[in-house]
């Protein structure tokens, strides 16, 4: 309505609002807005499916990352996924969809690193926040040296989260350290940690 008052202002100010020409003119122009119009809608549809893509990239990547698996897997589930659609998806009718998308779907090893390095500082921000609403938490220290003699220090974080009845643990840090003598080195390591964490 808006793009049809706009063709009748424009008409009216050129002084021949009731020519054969104008009339023309304004069927034209109104074509050519429904042409882009249907551009701007596939090119929408095209940007959803992008965002499916990136989000189920990112599902996938979860899914590496939670099992351990090398970041290689990708490309490799993603072979799995389409050769077991042609069987798991005949009986549907948006099947080609499911194998397009999959397609479509990014899962070489740079990306799925780039994904699992996005979800870690989530996971930081998340437990840092979690930390600092919780009403009470616990901290779990631990030292030992590992296969090649280097003592590390790690430590353990307890705490439910403020909104929800959900408890947590996390690792807060695991990191080498040098072997000191007396029980303050612990209370200086973690003043520091804690510093680092955010949560001063």
């Amino acid at each position: 309505m808006i793009l049809l008052l706009y063709l009748w202002t424009q008409d009216v100010t050129k002084g021949d609002l009731f020519s054969s020409d104008t009339s023309m003119r304004r069927a034209k122009a109104v074509k050519r807005t429904v042409v882009g119009y249907d551009k701007k809608i596939q090119f929408s549809v095209f940007v959803n499916s992008q965002a499916n893509g990136k989000e189920s990239s990112y599902t996938l990547t979860s899914c590496i990352a939670k099992h351990g698996k090398p970041f290689t897997d990708g490309e490799y589930l993603k072979e799995v996924c389409l050769s077991c659609a042609e069987t798991l998806y005949d009986d549907l009718s948006n099947k080609d969809t499911i194998t397009t998308r999959t397609k479509g779907m990014p899962t070489p090893s740079r990306t799925v690193q780039q994904c699992i390095d996005d979800m870690a500082v989530d996971v930081k921000a998340e437990q840092t926040k979690g930390l600092t609403d919780a009403n009470v938490f616990s901290l779990a220290r631990d030292e030992s040296v590992d296969v090649n003699g280097i003592s590390r220090l790690v430590f353990m974080a307890r705490y439910c989260d403020s909104d929800t009845t959900t408890s947590r643990e996390e690792l807060c840090c695991l990191q080498p350290y040098q072997i000191q003598p007396g029980a303050r080195r612990y209370l200086r390591r973690l003043r520091g940690i804690l510093r680092i964490g955010e949560l001063k």
